[in-house]
C-alpha cells in the first residue's frame, strides 16, 4: 500500500511550505496520476485516490496552486509547472536513498517540497 501525505506545514526549517511527503509506491502513483493530466493538456484533469485522500490534478494556465482540504487535495497546475513537478519526481525516483525537491508555487505557500522516504 502506498503512502502520500499532503499538509501545509507552518514550521519546515523557518518557513511554511505544502510538503508532500510519499514513499516510493505512493511515489510511483502519484507520477502516473500527474503524468495522465500533463499528456492530456490544458483544461484536462486526472484523479489519485489514495487511502489518506483524493487527489485531483487540473491543468490550467498560469496555475501554480495548491487546494487543500479535508480529504482531497486539488493541484491547479500550468502545463510548465507541472512538467517541472514532473521531472523533479522522476529525478527522485531514481534516486537511491531518501531525498526532496523545493517547487516554488503561488498559494497557499510559496514552496512545495517534494519529499520521498524523509517525512512519511
Amino acid at each position: 500500500m502506498s503512502e502520500i501525505r499532503v499538509e501545509l506545514a507552518p514550521e519546515f526549517k523557518g518557513e511554511t511550505v505544502v510538503l508532500l511527503a510519499m514513499d516510493r509506491s505512493g511515489l510511483d502513483a502519484f507520477i502516473s496520476a500527474a503524468t495522465e493530466a500533463f499528456q492530456k493538456g490544458p483544461g484536462a484533469s486526472s484523479q489519485l485516490k489514495d487511502a489518506g485522500a483524493n487527489h485531483v490534478f487540473v491543468i490550467e494556465d498560469g496555475r501554480a496552486d495548491v487546494e487543500l482540504q479535508k480529504g482531497s487535495t486539488t493541484w491547479r497546475f500550468s502545463p510548465s509547472k507541472l512538467g517541472e513537478v514532473l521531472e523533479k519526481l522522476e529525478a527522485m525516483k531514481a534516486s537511491p536513498g531518501p531525498c526532496h525537491h523545493y517547487v516554488d508555487i503561488s498559494s497557499p505557500a510559496e514552496t512545495l517540497v517534494l519529499s520521498r522516504d524523509e517525512y512519511v
